[in-house]
């Protein structure tokens, strides 16, 4: 898990492979944003999906900056100077919150096709949701690695395990390709 030639907004399980980019975090928030924005102008928006989409975007910015956190100590959990209980409950933070931004988008989804004919919308809410599944299985898989890292207690583990089981049960009843490419950069490299 040790890169020294890391960056400090790429996540890699190991050496430029199984990462996850900060940016990509940021790329949800911009696809949001751009489909609030259209809807906002559209007479087929109402204040329940406008809602909802703002919400959306609060969470993603969360998790980007979790992630950002996670990722410029995720290389040093070995020093002593590092508190891996903050690491292992920002990981903790991060699934929960995907998994939350997930399960929002799949009512706007919902809501989307039953009520308008916005096709184009529906198409780039279905690439958030698949580039949320991808990321959210690379996580799933680093965090994994992370957690041989640490030492736990059962008040860390219980949270940290609910998170785990929760975003990879969320992820893998949605499997595509995106998901199956993910697990495979992880796995196989």
């Amino acid at each position: 898990m040790k890169n020294p030639h890391a960056q400090s907004d790429v996540l890699c399980l190991k050496r430029n492979s199984c990462c996850v980019a900060v940016n990509e975090v940021s790329e949800l928030i911009n696809a949001v944003t751009k489909i609030a924005y259209r809807l906002k102008s559209s007479l087929m928006s109402n204040s329940w999906l406008l809602q909802e989409l703002e919400i959306m975007k609060n969470i993603v910015i969360n998790v980007r900056s979790s992630l950002d956190f996670f990722t410029r100590n995720f290389y040093r959990v070995d020093d002593k100077g590092i508190d891996q209980n903050s690491l292992a409950y920002t990981a903790t933070n991060i699934l929960n919150r995907l998994v939350e931004f997930r399960n929002r988008l799949i009512r706007v989804m919902e809501h989307i096709a039953e009520k308008t004919s916005e096709k184009e919308t529906e198409n780039e809410l279905l690439n958030v949701f698949r580039k949320t599944n991808a990321i959210t299985m690379k996580l799933i898989i680093i965090f994994l690695a992370f957690a041989t890292k640490i030492e736990w207690s059962k008040d860390l583990a219980g949270p940290f395990s609910a998170s785990m089981a929760s975003a990879t049960l969320a992820t893998l009843l949605n499997i595509d390709n995106q998901v199956v490419e993910s697990i495979k950069e992880c796995v196989y490299s």
